[in-house]
């Protein structure tokens, strides 16, 4: 089994991000920030992310976790039944990429740790993601709100959609491209 390699956001870069993706501040649009914000916070695939759904998020001990089910019925919007990445003659087609990440609970919280100044800060995912699904905790009345990530009034979002609106929140927030591009290339390729 292959694993994945990523480069992380540099430190300033992240908590520029981070700062711009803060949900009191009402700075992005609330679907793609929903999306950079959940991709910046887990981690997972943007496949992942474009199918993630309320009843994937969970409460333990009082704290909110994702639980990415190994599998499940594909509940984005198209004509087909199922997006352009599940297959249709599974009767739950939708899986994460990995056998390890099916059924993997992910902590969604409000605190990050900056390294670039050395304290735990405010993140917001966990807000972000209550208000956005419309859940709280046992006991605690939810408000309206989004079974899975929007896209045209839809329910799920493509992988090109989650690449494009990052692109945008990151422009919006200041980071250029050229520089992330150019420190990729450093990592990845540092003889040339």
């Amino acid at each position: 089994m292959g694993s994945r390699t990523a480069i992380p956001l540099h430190r300033d870069r992240q908590r520029v991000l981070v700062e711009h993706l803060d949900p009191r501040e009402n700075n992005v649009n609330q679907h793609k920030g929903m999306v950079t914000h959940l991709l910046l916070g887990t981690g997972v695939r943007n496949d992942t992310c474009g199918h993630t759904h309320a009843d994937w998020f969970t409460y333990r001990d009082g704290e909110l976790y994702l639980q990415i089910p190994a599998e499940d019925y594909c509940r984005k919007d198209t004509r087909n039944e199922v997006c352009v990445n599940c297959d249709p003659t599974d009767e739950k087609p939708f899986y994460p990429k990995t056998p390890a990440a099916g059924g993997r609970m992910i902590h969604i919280g409000n605190e990050y740790y900056d390294y670039s100044t050395g304290e735990r800060r405010y993140f917001g995912l966990r807000d972000r993601v209550e208000s956005y699904f419309s859940i709280s905790p046992p006991g605690e009345p939810a408000v309206g709100g989004f079974d899975m990530i929007q896209a045209n009034a839809s329910n799920g979002v493509s992988h090109k959609t989650v690449n494009t609106w990052v692109r945008e929140v990151c422009t919006s927030a200041g980071l250029s491209k050229q520089v992330r591009e150019t420190r990729l290339k450093t990592d990845l390729e540092p003889d040339k």
